[in-house]
Protein backbone atom coordinates (compact mmCIF):
# COMPACT_ATOMS: atom_id res chain seq x y z
CA UNK A 1 0.00 0.00 0.00
CA UNK A 2 2.75 2.35 0.96
CA UNK A 3 3.99 2.17 -2.83
CA UNK A 4 0.50 2.24 -4.13
CA UNK A 5 0.15 5.99 -2.22
CA UNK A 6 4.19 6.38 -4.04
CA UNK A 7 2.88 5.81 -7.06
CA UNK A 8 -0.48 7.96 -6.76
CA UNK A 9 1.84 11.42 -5.95
CA UNK A 10 4.28 10.57 -8.56
CA UNK A 11 1.97 9.07 -11.79
CA UNK A 12 -1.67 11.08 -11.20
CA UNK A 13 -1.21 13.95 -9.14
CA UNK A 14 2.22 15.32 -9.43
CA UNK A 15 1.43 16.06 -13.40
CA UNK A 16 -1.56 17.03 -13.04
CA UNK A 17 -0.59 20.17 -10.35
CA UNK A 18 2.75 20.20 -12.40
CA UNK A 19 0.93 20.84 -15.15
CA UNK A 20 -1.05 23.78 -13.60
CA UNK A 21 2.18 25.47 -12.55
CA UNK A 22 2.65 24.26 -9.47
CA UNK A 23 6.24 23.10 -8.14
CA UNK A 24 7.00 20.24 -5.80
CA UNK A 25 8.98 19.27 -2.69
CA UNK A 26 8.76 16.47 -1.13
CA UNK A 27 4.87 16.06 -0.64
CA UNK A 28 4.03 19.67 -1.11
CA UNK A 29 3.31 21.46 -4.06
CA UNK A 30 3.21 25.26 -4.17
CA UNK A 31 2.76 27.97 -7.14
CA UNK A 32 3.30 31.82 -6.00
CA UNK A 33 0.59 33.97 -8.30
CA UNK A 34 0.55 37.62 -8.06
CA UNK A 35 0.24 38.16 -3.91
CA UNK A 36 -1.07 34.67 -2.97
CA UNK A 37 0.49 31.55 -2.73
CA UNK A 38 -1.42 28.23 -2.88
CA UNK A 39 -0.53 24.94 -1.40
CA UNK A 40 -1.52 21.61 -0.94
CA UNK A 41 0.48 18.93 1.18
CA UNK A 42 0.08 15.03 1.21
CA UNK A 43 0.39 14.31 4.46
CA UNK A 44 0.14 10.57 5.48
CA UNK A 45 -1.74 9.38 8.78
CA UNK A 46 0.17 7.81 11.84
CA UNK A 47 -1.66 4.98 11.65
CA UNK A 48 -0.82 3.60 8.57
CA UNK A 49 0.63 -0.26 8.24
CA UNK A 50 1.60 -1.91 5.37
CA UNK A 51 -1.51 -2.88 4.21
CA UNK A 52 -3.31 0.32 5.07
CA UNK A 53 -2.71 3.89 4.12
CA UNK A 54 -5.06 6.69 4.79
CA UNK A 55 -3.82 10.08 4.18
CA UNK A 56 -5.05 14.11 4.01
CA UNK A 57 -4.99 16.63 1.81
CA UNK A 58 -4.07 20.07 3.37
CA UNK A 59 -4.97 23.03 0.96
CA UNK A 60 -3.77 26.51 2.17
CA UNK A 61 -3.80 30.14 0.69
CA UNK A 62 -1.70 32.57 2.19
CA UNK A 63 -1.19 36.40 1.16
CA UNK A 64 2.46 36.50 0.00
CA UNK A 65 2.14 39.61 2.43
CA UNK A 66 1.01 38.02 5.83
CA UNK A 67 4.03 35.75 5.36
CA UNK A 68 6.18 38.54 4.90
CA UNK A 69 5.49 40.03 7.94
CA UNK A 70 4.94 36.99 9.88
CA UNK A 71 8.81 36.83 9.79
CA UNK A 72 9.24 39.80 11.51
CA UNK A 73 9.56 40.21 14.99
CA UNK A 74 6.70 41.67 16.29
CA UNK A 75 7.77 44.83 17.54
CA UNK A 76 8.72 46.17 13.36
CA UNK A 77 4.99 45.10 12.82
CA UNK A 78 3.41 47.91 15.18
Amino acid sequence: MQELFKDLIKNEVKPFLTGHGYSKKNLYFHKADGTLLYTFHFQKSHGNTWDHVMFYINCNIHSIESIRLSRLPRTAIH
